[in-house]
């Protein structure tokens, strides 16, 4: 488009005083026409720019978005005795398969900023219960219940921990015996932003 229209204004403006056979088109187009062309060109190029800009927008917005989301909790009725460590074994999201039902390990698939959580309930009669949310074998944060005889107490963790890829995060119960009923066990966490 851009080369025909040099090629008529070029030619429109060498030959303007002479004979259309000598510019071939020229007398079908009007000067109206060459001034909308040049408009629609310029538009055209602005939209492009536009889009360009989108894409980078779009580029940089997807480090945002979740790749890896898990949910998982202990099957009712197990109530895990200390000292273990806590395998999560229902997966109700695993998106990104990061997290092994298994073992227990939340693997980091990529290099990031990730959200964990993680719940605690103590039998009634285990006065002291302790979990811990551990990180290539370091403990990170816990919930610890110290309860009276025939009491119980429900807690849960967040915490946000950067990771690079292949680093291990799991839950460790080191003393207590906890509770499984009703989903009272839980393990989630999922990707806030890549690094």
């Amino acid at each position: 488009m851009k080369i025909h229209l040099v090629f008529l204004l070029s030619c429109w403006t060498i030959f303007q005083n002479a004979a259309s056979e000598s510019c071939p088109g020229l007398s079908e187009i009007t000067f109206q026409e060459i001034k909308d062309t040049i408009a629609k060109t310029k538009e055209i190029d602005s939209l492009k720019s536009k889009v360009l800009q989108l894409e980078k927008e779009v580029s940089t917005l997807q480090n945002y978005v979740p790749s890896v989301i898990f949910h998982a909790q202990v099957s009712s009725g197990t109530n895990p005795v200390g000292p273990t460590k806590l395998i999560y074994d229902q997966v109700e999201i695993n998106k990104g398969q990061a997290y092994d039902a298994s073992s227990g390990n939340f693997t980091a698939p990529m290099s990031g900023i990730f959200y964990f959580s993680y719940s605690l309930l103590g039998q009634t009669n285990s006065l002291d219960t302790l979990v811990q949310l551990m990180k290539n074998g370091v403990a990170q944060s816990y919930i610890h219940s110290l309860l009276n005889s025939d009491q119980g107490q429900t807690a849960s963790m967040s915490i946000i921990l950067p990771l690079v890829r292949g680093d291990v995060v799991w839950v460790k119960l080191p003393k207590g015996i906890t509770w499984s009923e009703w989903s009272s066990l839980n393990f989630q966490g999922f990707l806030l932003q890549r690094t």
